[in-house]
């Protein structure tokens, strides 16, 4: 069982509340999401992490 965990530390969370499936996937496509991603975040992290639920 714990060889499937991973232990580590997250300094910042996103929680993107969206009503369903279609509007997930308008957030994530869409162009200005996908330019402040590409700015502002993918150049930071060491590690990602993401939780589904």
């Amino acid at each position: 069982m714990w060889r499937d965990v991973v232990l580590c530390t997250a300094d910042t969370a996103l929680v993107a509340d969206v009503a369903d499936q279609a509007a997930f996937r308008r957030y994530a496509t869409d162009p200005r999401h996908l330019e402040i991603v590409g700015e502002h975040v993918r150049p930071w992290p060491a590690a990602r992490i993401a939780v589904q639920y």
